[in-house]
């Protein structure tokens, strides 16, 4: 009897299949891998398909009281393209937000983690915008859950951005007020009374010319 397997039938480019030859009655082997490469006379063979594609896979096992014709068993060997995945991620400047640009050839489907608890099935998200700060692991898988998928990953940081508040102590008999910025963030602060700049700095000193009704306003960037 003459029969022949592989531990597999299908598998990514560059792809390596082991033969496991279980025919008996046999003096020799010819094997005949599919794709052009030599005849191989070993028992067991192992073979590399480097490129994609479907092989047939032709084993001859010869007997010297028979002439082969009926010696002859065939399998396929299918061998795909493995995706490579390749993305960019830009981070907006003074915002929460990134931009993605998806550069992966030949993907079908996707799968977008971005480390928020959020994904996406999109091809090309345009942005993503993030809540809070911190870090996080932006992946994304090519073909996910099929036998040539491809996943990478990429850690970003979100900064913490600046938020205006200030307190004002008002001296209304000089017609000056003591203005100081409130933040946890390291910022430039410009100080408008009613929209005209002021000043500049952190703690500061405003003038009022005339008695009046001002309006104040801090803007941090």
């Amino acid at each position: 009897s003459y029969e022949f397997d592989t531990l597999t039938t299908e598998g990514c480019a560059p792809y390596r299949v082991d033969f496991s030859n279980r025919s008996s009655g046999a003096i020799g082997y010819l094997w005949d891998f599919g794709d052009g490469s030599p005849i191989s006379t070993e028992e067991n063979p192992e073979h590399i398909y480097p490129n994609p594609g479907r092989y047939k896979v032709r084993l001859i096992a010869v007997n010297s009281g028979k002439c082969n014709r009926n010696d002859t068993l065939f399998q396929v060997v299918d061998v795909f393209q493995k995706t490579r995945v390749d993305f960019d991620v830009t981070p907006q400047a003074c915002t929460h937000s990134i931009d993605l640009s998806n550069s992966t050839p030949d993907g079908t489907t996707w799968k977008w983690n971005f480390g928020d608890g959020i994904e996406s099935e999109d091809e090309q998200p345009a942005t993503h915008t993030y809540l809070v700060s911190g870090d996080y692991d932006v992946e994304l898988i090519v073909n996910p859950g099929t036998l040539c998928s491809d996943t990478l990953s990429q850690n970003i940081s979100i900064p913490l951005l600046p938020e205006a508040d200030f307190s004002i102590d008002v001296d209304p008999c000089n017609g000056t007020a003591a203005a100081s910025a409130i933040s946890s963030v390291e910022s430039l602060y410009e100080w408008f009374i009613d929209g005209v700049k002021s000043t500049e700095g952190q703690s500061v000193t405003l003038t009022f010319p005339i008695a009046g009704r001002y309006e104040v306003r801090l803007q941090t960037t």
